[in-house]
């Protein structure tokens, strides 16, 4: 603990840097004189004060202001820098190239989370750029106020930002509100075409002209992304900034290094704007160097392009949440994500192209087939069953928007929402079993009620859609926690055993849905085959033209992926069983209660009806072989290799198909090798290789959220 002689509140800036002493054994045994509960409080020091010095371990939260070691108080205001010598005409070239780096630097700094008068407004020349007189730079803070104007506007708009995401406070500052783009753009390329007139090397202009033009290329990239109707504009500028980019990696050298000396007047001044910071104690952000601000712009300018290509993957709704869950996997920033939920807009058209209520009545229908959605069935044309069906259309929706912003979150905070949507989707079940029951009625008639033994039983249409999708995102928590390696050690087990009960009740949902789809098939054939007779039998004379036969039906690559999934998790029970009985499992922390971790792990779906959330009775009843006379942990070890090489097979079979984007073939790609490395494992185990290792490891992050197996 430090403290100035006269009190901070009252100490001019050079009391504060000559007067410090130190107080700390001074305080602790005042501090031990407090009783529990009790605070001081002074004029000088408030409880904001005390809270604010609190240091938090956390390098956003922490940032303030550093200690001054110069002999002279800091700058305060441009003008004042002016005044000192702060050149703003005339600067060489390679001022000119140090300064743009710089300042791609803390626009890289903001969109981490720090604010922006600890990062971009930093710079004395973003204070009032009119003040410069040397055109080009003068040009080129212009441009990146507009492109920060932008940034803002779309990460606010968004609405996937947390504080700690993306700090939009604007300082007091303006973005250069009296220019649009398009005269910023245009005053770039004039001071292009002047740029011989300055007489540098022709490598200094060069490097002056790629940073400008990359401004120009960001800048319009940013518009053409606001955009849906735009998406072939975004892709060409992207690939013109990342072109630019790649140039500006290779030749960062030329520019001049930032200036540290405190006494000299600098173009980037960290305590500038030192009285819109809270008073927390003397500390700097961590700034990123010109060398990591390229590769965090590179990595945002991919995230662009690809966000623009989800436009041209809206064609069904498993493509939308396909292309959701790729993007997400990548780790992309705050400013990619806020830009594609902007593409979606799931609230009118998808990416301006589909509504979402046909999205979801096209995958119902591929799904399950229901009558209501089948041309020609009397269902189609019933009003009453329209607009019963339309009700339930308008509830999915209202999810689906929820869950499309959802995944524009980042990855850590998906898992949190997640956990929300398990409640919505349980309203949604409700609905859906509701409309199955008027079916069933409209179908059977009111009598079916009535009938003995409880009456005719209710057939599962729109509520087996509901349970697949519910199943679906239950088994997305799930493989997120080990993603992000929130579950301990003794914890795989059961998290397995749970990702193995939805994948369960997802394939039981397949089986049955798949009775039905064949049955449409058959119907639809027969209704073609009906329709070519009659129009045969009315051109009397003619040749009996044969009907054209139906496309063969096929089912979606998802039903195989989950299939070879279940495999997967079944592989992993037999693995950690035969591992519980040789005692080659790490035990439970002390006073910990494994039916506790698992309630607290399972407790996002106890709000749910179906699938029935995963109760640890049921868990136990599972694992537990101490009862099953033949179980032995080799017999075990040999039923799990059988259970891994299924799912190898089935995932090197399913990555061979056309169908699959190259993200999605990726992941298929990455769950075989997991397979293939734990087969080889459990192969080795069930001929006794690891019988003198003492307990199962893991292995997280080789490829896929499931963990290689392992002995140590």
């Amino acid at each position: 603990c430090v403290l100035g002689v006269e009190g901070v509140a009252s100490m001019s800036y050079e009391a504060c840097n000559k007067a410090w002493q130190d107080v700390t054994d001074a305080f602790v045994a005042d501090a031990a004189e407090l009783s529990l509960g009790e605070l001081a409080h002074v004029e000088e020091f408030s409880l904001f004060d005390a809270m604010a010095a609190i240091e938090l371990m956390d390098r956003k939260m922490d940032a303030g202001m550093d200690v001054f070691q110069s002999e002279h108080a800091p700058i305060k205001t441009f003008d004042e820098a002016i005044e000192r010598g702060l050149a703003v005409s005339a600067l060489s070239g390679e001022e000119l190239v140090g300064v743009m780096d710089d300042i791609f630097s803390e626009l890289m700094g903001w969109l981490e989370g720090h604010t922006l008068a600890q990062t971009l407004l930093t710079c004395m020349y973003l204070h009032d750029p009119e003040r410069i007189h040397d055109p080009i730079l003068k040009a080129f803070c212009n441009l990146l106020l507009k492109i920060a104007a932008s940034i803002r506007v779309s990460v606010i708009a968004g609405g996937v930002a947390k504080e700690e995401d993306f700090q939009c406070a604007m300082a007091g500052f303006g973005f250069a509100e009296h220019l649009d783009d398009v005269t910023a753009l245009d005053a770039v390329a004039s001071c292009q075409t002047t740029m011989d007139e300055r007489g540098w090397p022709a490598a200094i202009a060069a490097a002056v002209n790629l940073r400008l033009d990359f401004g120009c290329a960001f800048l319009r990239l940013l518009n053409a992304t606001s955009n849906p109707q735009h998406s072939q504009k975004s892709q060409k500028f992207a690939g013109q900034a990342l072109k630019r980019l790649e140039a500006i990696a290779e030749a960062q050298d030329i520019g001049t290094p930032r200036c540290t000396d405190p006494d000299v007047p600098k173009p980037f001044e960290p305590f500038i704007n030192s009285h819109h910071l809270a008073p927390t104690p003397p500390r700097e952000i961590t700034r990123l160097s010109r060398a990591e601000a390229v590769v965090a712009l590179r990595k945002d300018l991919r995230g662009l392009q690809q966000a623009s290509l989800v436009v041209s993957h809206c064609t069904t709704l498993a493509a939308v949440m396909e292309f959701l869950k790729n993007f997400s996997r990548c780790g992309y920033g705050i400013l990619p994500r806020s830009k594609l939920i902007l593409l979606l807009q799931p609230e009118d058209q998808v990416a301006g192209r589909h509504s979402l209520t046909s999205l979801l009545r096209d995958d119902i229908t591929a799904f399950v087939a229901p009558e209501v959605f089948v041309p020609g069935r009397p269902e189609s044309q019933d009003s009453v069953s329209l607009e019963q069906t339309s009700h339930f259309l308008v509830a999915a929706k209202q999810v689906y928007v929820e869950l499309f912003r959802y995944c524009c979150h980042n990855r850590a905070r998906q898992r949190r929402l997640l956990a929300k949507v398990f409640g919505n989707m349980h309203g949604l079940h409700m609905a859906a079993a509701e409309l199955d029951h008027f079916f069933t009625i409209a179908r059977n008639g009111a009598s079916a009620e009535t009938e003995e033994d409880g009456g005719l039983q209710q057939e599962m249409v729109f509520a087996s859609w509901v349970v697949f999708r519910t199943a679906e995102l239950a088994l997305e928590f799930l493989l997120l926690g080990f993603e992000l390696d929130l579950y301990a050690t003794p914890e795989y087990r059961p998290m397995l055993w749970c990702a193995d009960y939805m994948l369960q009740w997802m394939v039981l949902t397949m089986q049955s849905v798949r009775q039905r789809l064949v049955a449409n098939y058959a119907w639809n054939q027969q209704v073609r085959a009906s329709s070519a007779t009659a129009a045969a039998g009315k051109k009397k004379g003619k040749k009996k033209a044969k009907p054209k036969p139906l496309p063969e039906l096929e089912f979606p690559w998802t039903w195989t992926w989950y299939r070879g999934l279940l495999e997967l998790t079944k592989g992993y029970g037999m693995v950690l069983a035969a591992a519980d009985l040789a005692g080659k499992l790490p035990p439970l922390p002390e006073m910990a209660s494994a039916e506790i971790l698992f309630h607290r792990r399972c407790a996002p779906f106890e709000c749910l009806e179906q699938p029935t959330p995963p109760e640890y009775q049921h868990y136990r009843q599972q694992s537990d072989l101490s009862g099953v006379a033949d179980a032995s942990p080799a017999a075990l070890y040999a039923s799990s290799v059988t259970c891994f090489e299924r799912a190898k097979a089935v995932m090197e079979r399913l990555a061979t198909s056309n169908a699959l984007a190259p993200d999605t073939k990726q992941m298929v790609e990455g769950v075989a090798a997991v397979a293939k490395r734990n087969f080889v494992i459990a192969k080795l185990a069930s001929a006794g290789h690891m019988d003198a290792k003492k307990a199962v490891k893991f292995q997280l992050g080789v490829g896929s959220d499931f963990p290689v197996l392992g002995f140590e």
